[in-house]
C-alpha cells in the first residue's frame, strides 16, 4: 500500500516539476507606425515616433518581461521590431490590410501555431476594421489558445449613454 501512495505522489510531483509560469500581457501601441507625417493612411493627428520614444517603448517592454505580449495598433513587423528585439521574440500580426494591427509577440523558445486570423470582429461586409489574431502555444503538458482583439474603435465617436 505504501508503495502505491508513494508511486501515486511521484507521478503528481512529476506532473507539477513540467508545469512552467508563463507571463501574459497586452499592450495597445497607439498607432505604432514608422509612416511620415502626412501620409494618407494616417490621420493628421498621428505624429511619427521620434527615437527617443521608441528606446522608451522598448526600456518599457524589457522591465515588463512577458513571455507573451497581445499587441494592438501596429503598423506591420519592421516597427514592432523596434520595441521587441527580433533575438528575444518572435512577433505575428494580422494579415489585415489596415494600419492598426492586432498581433502577438512571443518569447523565443516558446513554440506556437499560427491559427487563421479571427474575421468575425472585422466589422460588417464592405466595412473591414481590423481582425483578431489567433496563437495556439504548446506549453509542457498543455497547449493555450492566445488571442489578441482590438474590440473598439471610435470611441469618442458615440459615447456610452450614462444609465
Amino acid at each position: 500500500m505504501n508503495r502505491l501512495i508513494l508511486t501515486a505522489l511521484l507521478l503528481c510531483a512529476s506532473s507539477f516539476a513540467h508545469a512552467a509560469d508563463i507571463k501574459i500581457a497586452t499592450w495597445n501601441l497607439n498607432w505604432l507606425t514608422q509612416r511620415p507625417p502626412g501620409d494618407p493612411a494616417l490621420p493628421s493627428d498621428v505624429h511619427p515616433r521620434t527615437d527617443a520614444d521608441f528606446e522608451r517603448l522598448r526600456a518599457y517592454a524589457a522591465q515588463l518581461n512577458a513571455d507573451v505580449i497581445a499587441i494592438q495598433e501596429v503598423d506591420g513587423r519592421a516597427v514592432a521590431a523596434r520595441v521587441f528585439p527580433p533575438e528575444q521574440y518572435s512577433i505575428h500580426l494580422t494579415r489585415d490590410r489596415v494600419v492598426q494591427r492586432d498581433g502577438v509577440v512571443v518569447r523565443r523558445g516558446l513554440h506556437y501555431d499560427v491559427n487563421p486570423d479571427f474575421v468575425a470582429l472585422a466589422g460588417s461586409a464592405g466595412l473591414h476594421l481590423r481582425s483578431g489574431s489567433d496563437i495556439t502555444l504548446h506549453l509542457p503538458g498543455a497547449e493555450l489558445r492566445v488571442m489578441a482583439v482590438h474590440l473598439k474603435t471610435g470611441c469618442h465617436d458615440q459615447p456610452l449613454m450614462r444609465s
